[in-house]
């Protein structure tokens, strides 16, 4: 177990956040042999540690991804550890966000958003590389997971908009991590499927929290309200 370790179990939320981004840098440069990297497993078991049930299924789904995409896949055999980093790095941030600011968040929301995050990302993984079709693999998983479980999950939200605020950080925070997965796998003449597919992902998530019948509440005016 590295040095960081200790640190992390007995540390505050911004110092979990610090070590993730930390341990997202390397994975994203592509560093398998960093500490960060060579000690995934007990990164990973301090995660689950530290974090709620929702978050250990989080965790334990990314761990499927990192198992599962150099057996599906040779080619991304050494890129494995982006798509854990930067699942595990939404995670603690959320968790931090939890702790320090005490958002009421339903638990199940983490649940749903991340599995469908996992499942989309494992789709891209298995089908970008060099192949013109992932936009037909693509769709049908965003549509049949994803959207049903935010759907699930906006009807439980449109009472608070307290819970709405962290809801919307975490979801623009995959969008983010998503679009730069999909420009980092993709190669230069199929650059083009990572930009149509990160605009519309945020578009179809944007209308969704936003339009969706029955489930945006805007806050009440302050001056309205202490008229009334």
């Amino acid at each position: 177990m590295d040095a960081d370790v200790p640190l992390l179990l007995g540390a505050l939320p911004d110092r979990s956040i610090a070590l993730a981004a930390a341990w997202l840098s390397d994975a994203m440069h592509f560093r398998p042999h960093s500490p960060r990297i060579a000690s995934t497993p007990q990164r990973l078991r301090c995660y689950v540690a530290l974090h709620s049930r929702p978050a250990r299924a989080a965790v334990l789904l990314a761990i499927i991804v990192h198992l599962l995409v150099p057996i599906l896949n040779d080619h991304l055999q050494d890129r494995a550890a982006v798509l854990v980093a930067c699942h595990v790095y939404i995670v603690a941030v959320y968790a931090a966000r939890t702790s320090a600011q005490a958002y009421t968040m339903p638990h199940r929301l983490v649940h749903d958003l991340v599995a469908g995050a996992v499942l989309v990302d494992l789709a891209v993984a298995i089908v970008v590389p060099g192949s013109s079709r992932a936009s037909s693999y693509i769709a049908p998983v965003i549509i049949a997971d994803t959207y049903p479980s935010i759907r699930s999950c906006l009807r439980s939200l449109r009472q608070s908009l307290i819970a709405v605020r962290p809801y919307i950080e975490l979801l623009a925070a995959h969008v983010v991590v998503s679009a730069a997965i999909a420009c980092l796998l993709l190669s230069d003449h199929n650059r083009h499927f990572a930009s149509l597919g990160a605009s519309l992902l945020s578009t179809m998530y944007l209308l969704t929290a936003v339009n969706y019948p029955g489930t945006w509440h805007p806050p009440p005016d302050p001056a309205t309200s202490s008229l009334m």
